[in-house]
């Protein structure tokens, strides 16, 4: 609740059993907005990156394996799946989804690098999240961020578009494939904020570099120019 001075703090599993969910309903009580951020994440063996490094002193390109500890059909379908429908029972009226470009049919196939990514189809279960979303009958907004970067937030001209179409034309904006995680922060709670804007829509967001254009601060203009 944004108006909380001392805000609760729940922790549970969204891929948990019948306690887990029962905590993540309790803290879905009464929210008008619940924003989903979960992903399953791919980690990197250490002998990886030294094989990597000797391949290429060889002059071989290699691709370093990776693994998950909860795989993306755990994490980014199961368990959004689970926050969505204990929104839709508790009564949230907006949902607001951070999942990632390349969702698209055009980008989402089976050789994608994200998909091959530990044999984790990351981008197939993010976009059959996404299908569920649209089709449960709540307001929501789907925001596809690029790369993200731990970089400062606040100084940079984000770029929206729909249907990965920003990542066959960013270089033509004089922008990058990606963004600050701070930028995405601020676009789920402007999205929050202008709902009547966003609702029912889904778009990529990337970024240019601090320099680049003028910093984005009139939020209501920049979702006003989406289709």
């Amino acid at each position: 609740h944004s108006d909380d001075e001392d805000p609760e703090i729940y922790v549970g599993d969204i891929c948990g059993g019948t306690q887990d969910l029962a905590t993540l309903g309790e803290a879905m009580q009464d929210c008008d907005a619940v924003v989903i951020a979960t992903s399953a994440v791919p980690k990197l063996r250490k002998r990886e990156i030294v094989k990597t490094i000797l391949s290429k002193l060889i002059g071989k390109k290699r691709m370093p394996k990776f693994y998950y500890n909860q795989m993306p059909e755990e994490v980014d379908w199961v368990g959004c799946k689970n926050q969505i429908d204990l929104a839709k029972e508790k009564g949230v009226e907006h949902v607001v989804l951070v999942s990632s470009m390349g969702v698209s049919p055009r980008k989402n196939t089976p050789d994608a690098m994200l998909n091959q990514i530990g044999d984790g189809n990351i981008l197939m279960w993010k976009a059959k999240a996404e299908e569920y979303l649209m089709k449960s009958g709540l307001d929501y907004t789907i925001i596809h961020p690029g790369g993200l970067t731990d970089k400062q937030g606040g100084e940079r001209q984000l770029l929206l578009g729909v249907n990965d179409e920003l990542l066959d034309n960013f270089e033509s904006l004089g922008a990058l494939r990606s963004i600050p995680r701070d930028d995405v922060a601020e676009l789920v709670i402007q999205s929050i904020r202008y709902k009547d804007l966003v609702a029912k829509k889904s778009f990529d967001a990337i970024s240019k570099d601090v320099g680049k254009g003028l910093a984005t601060k009139d939020f209501e203009s920049l979702f006003k120019s989406l289709p």
